[in-house]
């Protein structure tokens, strides 16, 4: 009953003031009425609390003394969540338009965010992956070492921000071993590779195996293994390295499964050249073969564009 009230009473609202959207007063009465239901309700159930606070936005601009005082951290909070949520509608257009306009925007604005963030804030991570994320994108499109840098620094912190239960940890940590192999393959420091493989790995051990990325993790973790032989001929890490992509095939889905087995082909190649056995180079060249077939078959289920 109280929810039909509430839109009752609200579509009263609407009809009555069809400028509520700048009618400030209105929008405090009705603030003020969500909150109250809020106060009332179980905290899990916050959908009253967005409500109120997305009513509250603009009178906090103009009159921020009329709103009890302990919502005022909420609507800062809030006031920076929405400007997330905007950037990442523009790095979501970007990956369809590749307007760099759109991409450099939601850059600045991600920055903006982590700027009015203070450390220890439970999103912050978020908050730094998104940048993270954005600028890898960037340096895709430039080549601008210093962006990948930046790439480089903001998935580091985010990785560092997140709680250890967090089950977006797995992801960041992933892609933090991704940029720093942009940059290794740039730089050729070896020390890119080596952490590349202790967050890689890291993402391996705190991943469910029922997680979706499961098989793309443990090749990625592979592969960077297999790059750090290449460049410090240290054995057990090749043969680590076909361990893990081999485990990766067993994981991988029909999406992943062309990537997990050309890491896989990229170990055993590697294999071969070191020891000279043909059965590796077979095995290499069977599972490159699988891999194109996967390939051809996804590109075919694909929609046209």
């Amino acid at each position: 009953m109280d929810d039909d009230i509430t839109l009752l009473a609200e579509s009263v609202a609407a009809a009555a003031l069809p400028d509520l959207a700048h009618d400030v007063e209105a929008r405090s009465v009705l603030g003020s009425w969500r909150w109250a239901r809020f106060l009332t309700k179980p905290p899990e159930e916050d959908a009253e609390l967005g409500a109120a606070l997305e009513l509250w936005a603009p009178v906090a601009e103009n009159s921020p003394v009329a709103l009890p005082s302990e919502v005022l951290p909420l609507l800062e909070t809030y006031a920076v969540e929405q400007v997330s949520r905007h950037a990442l509608e523009l790095a979501a257009t970007y990956e369809v338009s590749n307007d760099p306009a759109g991409l450099d925007e939601a850059i600045d604005l991600f920055r903006d965010v982590v700027r009015d963030t203070p450390e220890g804030y439970p999103d912050r991570g978020r908050y730094l992956a998104n940048l993270g994320i954005a600028l890898r994108s960037r340096f895709e499109a430039t080549g601008d070492l210093g962006v990948l840098d930046e790439a480089v620094g903001a998935l580091r912190e985010a990785a560092g921000a997140m709680l250890a239960e967090d089950t977006r940890l797995p992801l960041v940590l992933d892609g933090f071993g991704d940029v720093l192999l942009d940059r290794f393959g740039r730089s050729g420091n070896v020390a890119d590779v080596q952490e590349a493989v202790a967050a890689a790995e890291h993402a391996v051990g705190l991943a469910q195996e029922s997680d979706p990325q499961f098989a793309v993790y443990l090749s990625h973790f592979g592969d960077a293994l297999r790059l750090s032989f290449e460049y410090t001929e240290d054995t057990a890490a090749l043969d680590r390295s076909i361990e893990v992509c081999r485990c990766a095939v067993s994981y991988a889905g029909e999406a992943d499964l062309s990537r997990c087995l050309s890491h896989l082909g990229s170990a055993l190649e590697v294999e071969f050249c070191l020891s000279g056995d043909r059965e590796r180079l077979v095995e290499a060249i069977e599972c490159f073969r699988r891999a194109v077939d996967v390939a051809a078959i996804d590109d075919a289920r694909s929609p046209p564009t």
